[in-house]
């Protein structure tokens, strides 16, 4: 059965959703928004309440910093795991689309301890599965396939007409990825509990080759991703928030401000977009929920993906 999202008022207690702070004249209405819900391509989605919490850091790279104060003043939907290798490639079937790997120019490859071009890797061959997250895809590939899925579910009407399906902005993806805590990762109160939550440079990568230092934890998993869900979800039941793979964000990369914001953006103008998350390969601190890294919209490798939010009101 699919949830629409207006469907019949019902009040909800959202175990775990709470923000890190909010004062009672915060409190949102959640009246009539269910809990969870499902589009097509299968998939999930659970609600978020807004509120406010501390965004950044002030002992991480200078990207990171300063700690600042958001408040996000509009619930939203997260999408509980990253886009699978079926769930795009349900959008490429429908639509035809072709990616910018597949138009000759290929994607990088983790091949014998560095990331290389593959002028023939894309989005079908790099770590196949139908329930792993897609890699591979740009950020222009992401884009498309949320404004083929917002037209699919608006004309459904599973959403309503002014509902938008994007990537999450980077204040979106940092306070949901926190789960209304103060913890460096998604989840884990420690870094030899990520193997419990993440796919992550770990024992098993070590001995697949990675060449860095690792955590002291073993998944069982080596050089590549995982099935997304394989771990456990944080507190607001979100998956992979923390490795598997980078997600590119709706963001462009920019400075953080000092001051408190309310539903920041990014910079307005540039050329690189903010993925988030860290992934199987990369180093420990890129793990991190305030880590931040910027690349252009045309990159495409084996370690970055997405995930979708719907913004209930895309006008707000």
């Amino acid at each position: 059965m699919r949830w629409r999202i207006t469907w019949a008022r019902m009040s909800l207690f959202l175990v775990g959703c709470g923000p890190i702070s909010q004062s009672s004249t915060e409190s949102p209405n959640l009246t009539g928004l269910a809990p969870s819900i499902k589009l097509g391509a299968g998939l999930e989605l659970r609600l978020i309440a807004p509120g406010r919490f501390l965004m950044g850091a002030d002992d991480g790279p200078q990207n990171e910093r300063p700690l600042h104060e958001v408040l996000l003043t509009q619930p939203f939907y997260l999408g509980t795991t990253e886009v699978t290798h079926a769930q795009f490639a349900a959008f490429v079937a429908e639509t035809g689309y072709i990616t910018t790997a597949e138009q000759g120019q290929g994607a990088k490859v983790w091949r014998d301890g560095q990331w290389v071009m593959d002028p023939q890797a894309n989005h079908t061959n790099v770590f196949p599965g139908p329930n792993r997250p897609v890699v591979a895809v740009t950020h222009t590939d992401a884009v498309a396939f949320c404004s083929w899925l917002t037209i699919k579910e608006r004309a459904a009407k599973s959403i309503g007409a002014a509902a938008e399906i994007r990537l999450p902005t980077e204040a979106e993806w940092e306070y949901a990825a926190r789960a209304g805590t103060d913890k460096n990762w998604s989840g884990a109160e420690n870094a030899e509990e990520l193997c419990l939550y993440a796919n992550v440079p770990d024992k098993s990568a070590e001995r697949a080759g990675l060449g860095r230092e690792v955590i002291a934890c073993d998944d069982n998993v080596g050089l590549e991703t995982a099935d997304v869900a394989r771990y456990q979800p944080n507190a607001f039941g979100i998956y992979d928030m923390t490795g598997n793979v980078w997600e590119w964000t709706n963001d462009r990369m920019g400075s953080y401000p000092r001051e408190s914001v309310t539903n920041p953006r990014g910079a307005k103008q540039g050329t690189d977009w903010v993925v988030r998350g860290g992934s199987w390969s990369g180093n420990l601190h890129g793990l991190r929920v305030t880590h931040r890294d910027g690349y252009p919209a045309d990159l495409r490798g084996g370690a970055i993906g997405f995930r979708i939010a719907l913004a209930l009101d895309a006008s707000k």
